[in-house]
């Protein structure tokens, strides 16, 4: 926390504290360290992703003469040093957090999985190690990582596990590709289904974690990814596919279970996700009647709607607490 030097100056005034006194405090907490922590942190992620990228701008330019043979090996062998690195360092396993006292340790555990990632991916591309298969290096592939998550505690290789475990059942998605191609969902009811499927699964390794009480604080990661694919999927259903009504229903039905689980991860991100998208369904279906139904001051009709329910929601979130009983995280 930053020094306020006019608190002090108020208890000065206030005679709670002497001039002796005062003048020792400020000059003690004038020279406090800052912490750079969070800064050195985020400095070391970018660092290993711009090792890890540049490592494939050097594949993809000296491929002709170094060899695809030798890049794979040289990969492998960054990953096997990484991970002996790794579990020679290890704290023994915990169901609970675990801190290490190195703050490199969590970066090697990171780079150890990107590498493995990428030589897998390289060599099934190269030599097609797997045949026709293609799908069981990313099985392999989220597997480990799974592995890798919960025997080193490392909540940024849980995100790549699930990822890919997301793309071994079909579900290839990023952020940018739905913003730059709104109708990715387009393809029909089976990719919506996939999703649903492949966000209950996730909700499922959930209460697996909870269940068995090992790595309670993975569950939020899991929760996070389920409820955005699920309401991603169902918000889509309801725009693009027939039965539009079943969806909806679906939704809300879902909603309360997300409601729920907001309340007991005492998480804003859970609230903040499904009042959003059930504001954008029940928007939709909203203004269609009032398009539908009214003639000539169905624009004045929706502007008003808009503003109203726009107030509505900010009140909303910014007063979560009376609704949801808990403090954001």
């Amino acid at each position: 926390m930053p020094y306020e030097k006019h608190i002090a100056e108020q208890l000065l005034r206030e005679e709670v504290l002497s001039e002796s006194e005062f003048h020792q405090i400020d000059q003690h907490l004038s020279k406090q360290k800052i912490s750079l922590h969070w800064e050195l942190r985020m400095l070391l992620y970018i660092g290993i992703t711009l090792f890890t990228s540049g490592l494939g701008v050097f594949i993809y330019n000296n491929i002709g003469s170094v060899g695809h043979l030798l890049l794979v090996l040289l990969m492998f062998a960054g990953c096997a040093g990484s991970y002996y690195y790794a579990f020679k360092n290890a704290l023994p396993f915990n169901k609970e957090a675990v801190q290490h006292a190195n703050p490199f340790y969590d970066y090697t555990v990171l780079l150890a999985s990107l590498l493995f990632v990428s030589a897998l991916g390289y060599l099934q591309y190269q030599f097609n190690v797997f045949g026709t298969y293609i799908s069981l290096p990313t099985l392999f592939s989220s597997l480990v990582l799974f592995y890798t998550a919960f025997r080193f505690d490392h909540k940024g290789v849980l995100t790549l596990a699930i990822s890919l475990h997301a793309a071994y059942w079909g579900l290839i998605v990023s952020p940018m590709e739905v913003l730059n191609n709104p109708g990715i969902f387009d393809g029909g009811e089976r990719y919506i289904w996939i999703s649903i499927g492949v966000a209950a699964l996730f909700y499922g390794y959930a209460w697996i974690c909870r269940g068995y009480k090992v790595k309670i604080h993975f569950v939020p990661v899991l929760l996070h990814f389920s409820i955005n694919i699920m309401l991603l999927a169902l918000v889509t259903a309801v725009f693009t596919l027939p039965f539009k009504g079943l969806y909806f229903v679906l939704l809300l039905l879902v909603s309360v279970l997300w409601f729920v689980e907001s309340r007991r991860e005492r998480s804003f991100a859970l609230f903040i996700s499904l009042v959003l998208a059930n504001y954008i369904v029940i928007s939709y279906y909203i203004l269609k009647a009032i398009f539908d139904r009214i003639d000539g001051d169905g624009i004045t009709a929706a502007l008003f709607y808009l503003m109203g329910s726009t107030v509505g929601i900010i009140y909303i979130l910014r007063n979560h607490k009376k609704f949801t009983g808990h403090d954001v995280q």
